[in-house]
């Protein structure tokens, strides 16, 4: 089994968390089957979300919708402090109906980065504070304070100014490797070699393979594979056949489709299937 790969589905409606450790593993990078709504109390250096690596301010709260890639690089023997809210992008979906004023939740391409202020960052630490103390004692309640945290955060999506902040702050490498990131999901149904990629970028294979490892914390081709079964899921999610998936996927062989999505999601695609869609293929 590939464990740079492999990533748990959310089983839940939804939950509120908080976390205060010290890391002693970095998460390679993965995707959800559910949204998640991250409040980074601490700084990174880098992240993966998407299409983009970046440095991530204090007081952050990102928008990351289901299956968009995204992986975190905490800085050793620091503490890392966060409040995590983890929603199942079905359940959340019985209730914003197809409203385009909540796309942000589902829209895989852009995931959001909103830094707070001092303001923003105490009102809604101070319902997830009030959305824990409550936690399994008190339903109605529990409910309650999960949506009025829902309508802050939806508050703070449609007030927040958009700027080039983040693009300022992202190193020269960074951006090397954004590009490179953008270039394979150009071509995620071709071919792909690390020759093609160091000749595109006029870099050597060696040194393309060390940087987009060490901002990404996986190697191209474990990259590669993992958007490929995201895209996958994506598109069983909508209703495509397996073959239809392994096409789309970019695979020519049935047979390889199978087996890698078996390796690396833990199930075969049919399995995945009538597990969460309950699709005929």
């Amino acid at each position: 089994m590939n464990k740079t790969i492999r990533y748990s589905s959310f089983e839940n409606k939804f939950e509120v968390i908080y976390r205060n450790e010290i890391p002693t593993i970095q998460m390679p990078p993965h995707t959800h089957n559910a949204i998640e709504l991250y409040i980074s109390l601490t700084p990174l250096s880098n992240i993966l979300l998407g299409d983009n690596v970046m440095p991530l301010k204090e007081n952050s709260l990102l928008i990351i919708p289901s299956y968009c890639i995204h992986q975190f690089t905490q800085l050793p023997d620091c503490e890392y402090k966060r409040y995590i809210i983890t929603i199942s992008t079905e359940w959340l979906e019985n209730f914003i109906a197809g409203n385009k004023r909540y796309s942000y939740f589902t829209d895989t391409k852009k995931p959001i980065v909103i830094t707070l202020d001092d303001k923003q960052k105490a009102l809604l630490l101070n319902r997830m504070q009030d959305f824990i103390a409550c936690k399994n004692n008190d339903t109605f309640s529990e409910i309650s304070i999960f949506f009025d945290i829902l309508k802050i955060i939806d508050g703070l999506i449609y007030t927040h100014a958009e700027n080039d902040e983040v693009e300022k702050r992202v190193t020269g490498t960074q951006q090397t490797v954004n590009q490179i990131i953008k270039y394979i999901n150009a071509h995620l149904v071709e071919n792909i070699h690390l020759t093609d990629i160091a000749e595109k970028f006029y870099l050597t294979p060696n040194h393309i393979s060390r940087i987009f490892k060490k901002h990404t914390n996986t190697q191209i081709s474990n990259y590669i594979i993992l958007q490929r079964m995201t895209k996958a899921k994506q598109l069983f999610r909508e209703g495509f056949t397996v073959a239809e998936a392994q096409i789309a996927t970019g695979y020519s062989s049935y047979e390889h489709f199978f087996r890698t999505f078996k390796k690396n999601v833990g199930m075969t695609p049919k399995e995945y299937i009538n597990a969460y869609y309950n699709h005929e293929s």
